[in-house]
């Protein structure tokens, strides 16, 4: 190399730098002219970026199996904590397990655990499934929700909201925009215009929002 031309001692220092930044080695086999060299420069540049490239699409695959078995393994979990939250019943658990197995991507973990959420998630016969088991006691205690089609339930059973009234809290007030309709579950509801006591399992309300009108009573607990 000492008493070579400049291209060929150029073509050597390359070949040298790139044996030595790449670790390939020398070998046992040597180049013995500067195309040679050449040769072997390219194989060894394309030959590590790909080993390279592969290398960390191989990496990227394993990391996101690894996060899409935790992901899977913590919506599990999330059922489970929403089974003792709301005791939906070890048949309804394994449905729900099952699908999320099967659709690891449908839920999102950091919404799992609000109930309407996971209601608006679910395929239908499941969501009516999950919805007539939170509100049975509505279902066993008003007629008027017993023996609907799953239409019903499907786009109205999700829209119920726990509310609490102490004694004489007014419940709806005449003269007022109409907003929902009101189900007895427990106590007694007085109609204050006519005098009239509501029971358990009674609705109050719904002939306003039918007719789109006013409320025309006064209700109170």
């Amino acid at each position: 190399m000492y008493d070579a031309g400049a291209i060929e001692q150029f073509v050597g220092a390359l070949y040298w730098s790139t044996v030595t930044t790449t670790t390939v080695g020398y070998g046992d086999i040597t180049q013995t002219n500067p195309f040679e060299l050449l040769f072997v420069f390219f194989i060894m540049v394309f030959g590590v970026a790909f080993l390279v490239t592969y290398l960390g699409d191989l990496s990227t695959l394993f990391s996101e199996m690894t996060q899409s078995s935790k992901a899977q393994q913590d919506k599990i979990n999330m059922i489970h904590d929403l089974d003792q939250k709301f005791s939906i019943g070890s048949d309804l658990v394994d449905k729900l397990t099952n699908y999320f197995e099967q659709n690891v991507a449908a839920m999102d973990a950091s919404s799992a655990g609000d109930i309407s959420y996971l209601l608006e998630i679910l395929p239908a016969a499941m969501k009516i499934e999950l919805s007539q088991f939170l509100n049975r006691q509505a279902l066993e205690t008003i007629r008027f929700l017993q023996e609907r089609p799953d239409s019903f339930y499907l786009n109205y059973l999700e829209k119920f909201r726990p509310v609490r009234f102490d004694k004489g809290d007014i419940i709806c007030e005449k003269g007022k925009k109409p907003r929902e309709v009101f189900v007895n579950f427990g106590g007694c509801m007085l109609n204050v215009t006519t005098n009239r006591i509501f029971p358990v399992g009674s609705l109050i309300g719904q002939d306003d929002i039918l007719f789109n009108r006013d409320r025309q009573h006064t209700y109170i607990a």
